[in-house]
């Protein structure tokens, strides 16, 4: 990413049954779960090391696609409740 360069990440993540600020929570976890690491903690530390700026948000979506388990109707996409994550990142190399 070059000087001041943005980073824009979007996941779906269908609500499971916690209270709203738990699920958001989860929502974030599952997200840096997506990019490879074991807690949206410990992908912000990562990006703090990268010297990128993290900003987003997490909202309510009425409309998530989920993929059944079940064998009967595999591969058939359903929809559910539940958070969008977006996530924006920025670099800004401040030599000062």
């Amino acid at each position: 990413m070059g000087e001041n360069a943005r980073s824009t990440i979007i996941l779906s993540v269908p609500h499971i049954g916690l209270s709203k600020n738990s699920a958001r929570g989860f929502a974030l976890d599952q997200f840096a779960r997506q990019q490879g690491y074991e807690s949206f903690a410990e992908w912000s530390v990562y990006c703090f090391d990268q010297a990128l700026q993290i900003s987003g948000e997490v909202r309510e979506n009425d409309s998530i696609d989920v993929v059944s388990d079940e064998r009967d109707l595999s591969g058939l996409l359903s929809k559910t409740f539940g958070y969008e994550v977006v996530v924006r990142l920025r670099r800004t190399d401040d030599n000062n």
